[in-house]
């Protein structure tokens, strides 16, 4: 059984925090190579990685040694979807530079100057959200979604883009559609990586297996705890946990690399884009929910009530409303689950004097918020970030902060399931002590009632074989004049020829007040002398063999002595 004390509870789950720390290793390591790693083996461009006019020269780069993410301007024609044949003609309308953002559709090219011979490479991207027709060297190679120049003619969608293209003539040229209907925002039509094919599949490799390692171990953790909730349903952290890990199995399989989109190519664009907005909601209501499940008096009545109703219009609001408008407020939405995150912080430190004083700090509350700030770190960077602001890491690490989110709050559920266990075996053998008490008590007490029921009967027999005319009977106790007999239910008390006679004028003058002088005078059938101590002899041996009964010989001072029985 677990301990009450925060020492003992740290002491009982160190096996699990050595279990958490090093899936916690392995997560940040998995997040190290596809990010950390890819990045130092393909840095972002320097200035001669960016375009000229739409134009890369890599003629003097080896390519062989390592991959290039191409980035900068690129020349566009706006307004307009346009084959490779076709953008030549309208070359006097093109435009060098970033296409704006509220440019719904527009035809980019890009143009690679390679060095040496014409050879394999590979090209990698994710996809220019919402569509996009990708032609290279004249040649069409890929439709994201459908590109179209109006609402009704585009039909967005999204892939990670892996194309092997052969240079000609040392240079490599693109042409890429794109329309944009259904989001406030653009995408850039640069952001490329291109090198050869080893190594480029050695780099989407990495890439792709963080987003797929995260799904699997976010699948483990709602299958472990889900089955966790239906063996001990008193411990509901389990459940919304479960139900947290599920959400960002949705969300990271539908984003970054997404794997998801292999596994359910025909899934519309604006599902999935409306399920990621739903599931941001959700995490709000879940994390509440856990937060007040695990931490006794954390998250107040009146805040949680406002944020959950808050949280629960929005979920409709993304059903119904069209995808731009929804990119338009769904930042209000992401701005709440952060001020939602940083108030359980703030509660959670709040109230820690308090639990330590009364000795309710337990492992999990502690791990709990080592996650809550690891998330809440990462979530702020990356609000930097996407700011332009690069204060630690030149890319998001929002996902690494969530992970160890969900990992230390699997060991802080662990332990809360231990204390859970512990304290139900507690109670299960505290309900069985009482039980078994219960039964004997229950057993002493028939027993007591058959022995009541035997004393009754075998003192009725006594009083049937005295003849009534020498019978005395005073409750319990029964007197037999002849024989000279008294009997306290059942048993014999014993007693000498003066004794009998003291008692037998004591009930004769029940609940009444005789002096010394009266009861010694039918006894002893003379007056008392001063010093005669016969009687307060007698008296005390009669006390001694009423003991325990409920008749008692009381002393009234100055007067005598009266017979009482207690109710």
């Amino acid at each position: 059984m677990l301990s009450n004390t925060p020492r003992s509870s740290l002491k009982r789950c160190t096996p699990t925090a050595l279990a958490a720390l090093l899936i916690l290793a392995v997560s940040v390591a998995l997040w190290y190579f596809p990010k950390e790693y890819a990045y130092r083996r393909n840095p972002p461009p320097d200035q001669n990685h960016m375009s000229v006019d739409g134009v890369w020269d890599m003629s003097r780069f080896d390519l062989d040694s390592q991959n290039v993410f191409l980035g900068g301007e690129v020349e566009y024609i706006p307004y307009a979807l346009l084959t490779p044949e076709e953008f030549p003609a309208r070359k006097d309308e093109a435009v060098i530079g970033k296409v704006p953002d509220d440019m719904p559709f527009a035809t980019a090219r890009l143009r690679i100057l390679l060095p040496g011979e014409d050879r394999t490479y590979m090209l990698s991207s994710t996809s220019i959200d919402y569509s996009e027709r990708i032609y290279v060297n004249g040649e069409w190679r890929q439709d994201v979604g459908q590109p179209g120049d109006s609402r009704v003619t585009s039909i967005p969608g999204s892939a990670y883009i892996k194309l092997e293209v052969r240079s000609e003539n040392g240079v490599i040229e693109i042409i890429r559609q794109s329309s944009n209907f259904v989001h406030k925002e653009g995408s850039g039509y640069a952001g490329i990586y291109i090198g050869t094919p080893g190594n480029m599949q050695q780099m989407i490799a990495h890439q792709e297996m963080f987003g797929t390692l995260v799904m699997g171990l976010y699948l483990c953790l709602f299958v472990v705890h889900l089955v966790l909730f239906l063996l001990f349903r008193d411990y509901r952290p389990n459940l919304w946990f479960a139900l947290l890990c599920l959400c960002w199995l949705l969300r990271t399989g539908f984003t970054d690399y997404k794997p998801m989109w292999s596994l359910f190519p025909g899934l519309s664009w604006t599902v999935i884009y409306k399920l990621g907005c739903i599931s941001i909601a959700l995490t709000g209501i879940i994390l509440l929910l856990l937060a007040k499940s695990q931490f006794k008096d954390i998250v107040q009545k009146w805040p949680s009530r406002i944020a959950i109703g808050i949280y629960t219009v929005f979920v409709p609001f993304y059903i119904a409303a069209d995808t731009v408008l929804i990119s338009k407020v769904k930042i209000g939405c992401e701005a709440l689950l952060g001020i939602t995150l940083g108030y359980i912080i703030v509660r959670i430190v709040m109230t820690l004097p308090g639990r330590l004083r009364k000795q309710e700090l337990y492992f999990d509350h502690c791990v709990t918020l080592v996650g809550l700030l690891a998330a809440g770190f990462t979530l702020l960077h990356d609000t930097l970030y996407y700011q332009d602001i690069k204060p630690l890491f030149t890319y998001e690490i929002g996902e690494i902060g969530i992970m160890a989110l969900m990992l230390c709050q699997m060991a802080a559920m662990f332990c809360g399931t231990m204390r859970q266990v512990a304290e139900a075996k507690q109670g299960a053998r505290i309900a069985w002590e009482n039980a078994e008490l219960a039964r004997k008590n229950e057993t002493l007490a028939m027993l007591q009632a058959q022995n009541a029921q035997k004393d009754l009967d075998l003192h009725r027999q006594l009083v049937a074989q005295i003849p009534k005319e020498h019978l005395v009977v005073s409750g319990s106790l029964t007197m037999n004049t002849i024989a000279g007999q008294a009997f306290l239910r059942n048993d014999d008390l014993l007693l000498s020829p003066k004794e009998f006679a003291i008692l037998l004028y004591l009930i004769r003058h029940d609940n009444q007040v005789v002096s010394r002088e009266a009861i010694y005078e039918s006894v002893w059938q003379q007056p008392i002398t001063e010093k005669d101590q016969a009687l307060t002899s007698s008296i005390s041996r009669l006390r001694s063999k009423l003991a325990g009964s409920e008749y008692r010989i009381a002393a009234v001072r100055g007067q005598g002595y009266r017979f009482e029985k207690s109710l």
